[in-house]
């Protein structure tokens, strides 16, 4: 599971990811921003509230996971979601990149670097 987070938390994180899978995707190889935070917080859901799984996390990774999920929460109520708005426009707003400072901040919980991780990309 924590392989499975530290994942999801990194495309989130991940501006080099996004260019490449959001604003340059393929047919075949593409993400979607909603479905990319959906997953992150689906997992840290899941995460919080199954006692077996939660106990592979630390204390300190179990913060770090709740603090970003309440920013999340916030900033998904801010992000402009509507018919109108492109991948890319999402990509570019404030609240966008906000998120992805989160994301990149919990992963620091689990002594990952963003920039690491980018480099397998």
């Amino acid at each position: 599971m924590k392989n499975l987070i530290t994942n999801r938390l990194a495309s989130l994180a991940s501006a080099k990811y996004q260019e490449r899978y959001i604003k340059h995707a393929s047919k075949d190889e593409y993400a979607l921003p909603e479905e990319m935070l959906d997953s992150v917080r689906g997992t840290v859901f899941t995460i919080m509230t199954n006692p077996t799984i939660r106990k592979s996390f630390s204390d300190i990774q179990l913060a770090a996971l709740q603090q970003f999920d309440e920013v999340a929460g916030k900033l998904n109520a801010e992000l402009p979601w509507n018919a109108s708005t492109t991948a890319a426009m999402i990509l570019e707003c404030p609240e966008w990149k906000h998120l992805r400072e989160a994301a990149a901040s919990c992963l620091l919980a689990f002594s990952l670097n963003i920039s690491d991780w980018e480099s397998e990309i």
